[in-house]
């Protein structure tokens, strides 16, 4: 229903910054819903049409997320990385760098969620994702040392 209202929106006011915020309200809407691919597909269009002309960060950590769920952690870590190249001054990029390193976590990849999470402090010490780093690094430390060399 809502979705359907998001696109009845774009329709009525295609060039408005209400239709821009409707595009990409639809992806958020399958995201929630745990639709991914729709997610995925809704988020990739809306980037697409605006990506010159708004800062889309937030729908791109959010094509990532979606990517994630959807069971392709391959293509989610290629977008987050995207941002952490694309916006590495903003909150999108310390965050976008987070989700690879809790991504690789959750694949109990500890030495590479560990450098991820330290390459986050380095980069972006003042963030407020290098704090919840700070914290997962030093038990992550112990959990590396520990694993047997390959």
């Amino acid at each position: 229903m809502a979705v359907a209202e998001c696109e009845r929106l774009i329709e009525l006011f295609t060039d408005s910054s209400e239709a821009v915020r409707a595009d990409f309200l639809i992806g958020q809407l399958h995201y929630t819903d745990k639709a991914y691919d729709k997610a995925v597909t809704a988020l990739e269009g809306a980037i697409q049409r605006y990506e010159k002309t708004y800062d889309v960060s937030n729908a791109r950590l959010l094509l990532g997320m979606s990517h994630a769920g959807g069971g392709n952690p391959t293509k989610a870590v290629a977008v987050l990385r995207g941002i952490v190249r694309d916006y590495p001054e903003q909150e999108a990029g310390s965050r976008a760098q987070y989700l690879i390193g809790q991504m690789y976590l959750g694949q109990q990849d500890y030495p590479r969620a560990l450098a991820e999470f330290r390459e986050l402090v380095r980069k972006y010490p003042k963030s407020s994702y290098a704090a919840k780093a700070e914290r997962l690094i030093s038990r992550l430390a112990i959990v590396v040392e520990k694993q047997p060399s390959e």
